[in-house]
């Protein structure tokens, strides 16, 4: 039985006709927004459509679409201005502080991408920030990031984290941030962001220095963190993707290198394809042929069904995917026993003969998403 709060990561219909409306030109973006008008109540839309109304709300008054006519669309751009810049402001108070210390910090997804690509801080949604910091320093950032005001979500769950590349921090505000060790969850490795790290370009923060990924990081970073299954449509990775390309010289040949290398080679080649004909960017044909080819283990071909299709089949796929990953983390994970070991740190089950019964209480539909599918659409 799939269950009907999650969605794949193809926009549909609806989202597609809205996507036209955020990035096309006058063209196309006019007639998508008039049909997607006349069949959507702006009062009911899904949270993946809410999340583009602000770039819609930015190219439809490009054309001469009057402001006043858009409604609500204006005051999403408008609210998302005023908590985006929230965001930026505390983040940049905590990389001050982090750099202060000598600790080196990256900022990830949403603040780069509106501030550096969209180049309008109001019309990239974001729920929180991301922030990257070395491996090697977690525990030194997590003090600094602590005595700062920002506190643990879970408040028993492991720093450095073991089986994802962040945890999630709210702050006096309210406001929340996730703050990395790595910048991909599916590559942990201690040395996993060495060479991210030596790409990385300068990025200004306010009044603080601190780094963002290199385009080719940012834009595969995009395209292998949207393109899965979520509990909200993760069509915003449409968007970010042609973002990223319209604006920014893409090394190819690191995109390619670093996907392959990384086994994301079919899901990068799915999405950049899809964004390449259904929106006319410029994405070079013989990379794409390249990184399907790139894509030769049963492994990789597992995993990218199981990002497509909703269900529970295609999560349990899903996590040993994340084992075959994981394998050599830990010796633990090594052998015939190897998985179930995997399953039985990652859902916290301390002996061996409990893990038939923790997984069935465990492995209820929302019980099981809850355990295994990341809220990674934030």
């Amino acid at each position: 039985m799939v269950p009907v709060h999650q969605f794949g990561p193809w926009p549909t219909g609806e989202h597609r006709l809205l996507l036209r409306a955020a990035l096309q030109d006058a063209g196309e973006a006019l007639p998508s927004w008039d049909a997607w008008r006349a069949q959507h109540d702006l009062a009911a839309i899904d949270t993946g459509a809410l999340r583009l109304l602000p770039l819609v709300y930015r190219n439809l008054t490009r054309f001469g679409v009057e402001p006043a006519s858009l409604g609500r669309v204006r005051g999403v751009y408008r609210q998302t201005w005023y908590r985006n810049q929230l965001i930026v402001g505390t983040l940049a108070d905590l990389v001050g502080a982090l750099e202060a210390q000598g600790i080196q910090t990256l900022v990830l997804k949403g603040v780069p991408l509106a501030l550096q690509y969209y180049g309008d801080i109001a019309v990239r949604p974001m729920a929180d920030a991301d922030l990257l910091v070395p491996v090697a320093r977690a525990r030194d950032a997590f003090r600094v990031v602590t005595a700062a005001g920002w506190r643990p979500q879970d408040t028993s769950a492991e720093w450095p984290p073991r089986f994802t590349g962040s945890r999630a921090f709210t702050n006096t505000l309210g406001l929340e941030m996730d703050l990395h060790t790595h910048v991909m969850h599916e590559w942990l490795q201690p040395d996993a962001d060495a060479e991210l790290w030596q790409r990385a370009m300068p990025f200004r923060l306010g009044s603080v220095e601190t780094r963002a990924l290199s385009a080719a990081d940012q834009l595969l970073h995009v395209v292998t963190h949207g393109f899965r299954r979520s509990t909200v449509p993760p069509v915003r990775w449409v968007a970010d993707a042609v973002t990223i390309i319209r604006h920014a010289q893409v090394d190819w040949a690191c995109l390619v290198s670093l996907a392959a290398a990384r086994r994301f080679g079919r899901v990068a080649a799915a999405a950049l394809d899809y964004v390449r004909t259904s929106f006319g960017v410029d994405v070079p044909s013989d990379a794409i042929a390249a990184l399907r080819a790139s894509s030769t283990t049963v492994v990789e071909r597992l995993e990218y069904w199981s990002r497509v299709e909703p269900g529970r089949l295609q999560l349990g796929v899903e996590a040993w995917c994340e084992y075959r990953r994981a394998i050599g983390r830990e010796p633990r994970w090594v052998g015939p026993l190897g998985f179930v070991r995997y399953l039985q740190d990652r859902l916290g089950v301390e002996r061996l003969r409990q893990l038939p019964s923790a997984a069935a209480a465990k492995m209820s539909p929302r019980r099981f998403e809850a355990a295994m599918l990341r809220p990674i659409q934030k």
